[in-house]
């Protein structure tokens, strides 16, 4: 996205105004002004670092965890326009077609209907097995951070009961902060709010119940 797009995302999705400069400035500020200019090109690096941070980076790790591709290819499934969609909106026909059509190319390949398009080397094997990340922050772990978990691998959670309960003493404070601050609504308007409240609620009561699930 191009100067302005950046600006405007990050006025609506961070809640802030960046620096802005007129281009016209940049050149008499690199001799006249450093500092302006240092700060302008600092706010743009904090405003992408913070918007990657946010929304891309779990949303491509937990994407790598359901489609068993490397980020690049991930990304470059469907047009830049569908991805976009596909952020807003979670699974699209697009994000649907593309996973069929990696699966078909993968059985095209088994049945040596048509050759890989390239081999890539993998990490360290053992026993013919590939080893998990030898790291252990990896995207595995960014996508369990994320809460994105695959239900075809059996995972084992245990709760702290006094961690739930600090969520649910909480609630309200989190659902006011969630409606002025990121929603920008007023608490008045929202008509459900004790309906939505008693089921999350319940939700947690049931983790500090049964701690092991």
């Amino acid at each position: 996205m191009g100067s302005q797009g950046l600006k405007a995302v990050t006025t609506a999705k961070l809640g802030y105004n960046p620096i802005e400069l007129d281009p016209e400035l940049v050149t008499p500020y690199a001799t006249e002004q450093r500092q302006v200019l240092a700060q302008c090109s600092v706010s743009d690096a904090v405003a992408t670092y913070y918007l990657y941070m946010k929304y891309a980076q779990s949303l491509v790790f937990s994407l790598c965890n359901i489609i068993l591709l490397n980020p690049d290819e991930v990304l470059k499934k469907g047009s830049e326009d569908s991805l976009r969609d596909f952020a807003h909106a979670t699974f699209t026909g697009t994000f649907i077609f593309s996973l069929f059509h990696e699966i078909s190319k993968v059985e095209a390949y088994r049945g040596h209907i048509m050759p890989d398009r390239h081999g890539e080397s993998h990490g360290s094997m053992f026993n013919r097995h590939l080893l998990a990340p030898e790291i252990y922050v990896g995207g595995h772990v960014e996508a369990l951070e994320a809460g994105v978990f695959r239900s075809d691998i059996p995972t084992n959670f245990k709760i702290v009961p006094a961690a739930a309960q600090q969520l649910i003493d909480e609630l309200d404070v989190v659902f006011q902060f969630c409606m002025v601050e990121e929603s920008e609504a007023k608490p008045e308007d929202v008509t459900n709010y004790n309906e939505v409240k008693a089921v999350i609620q319940n939700a947690l009561e049931t983790m500090c119940d049964n701690p092991r699930r």
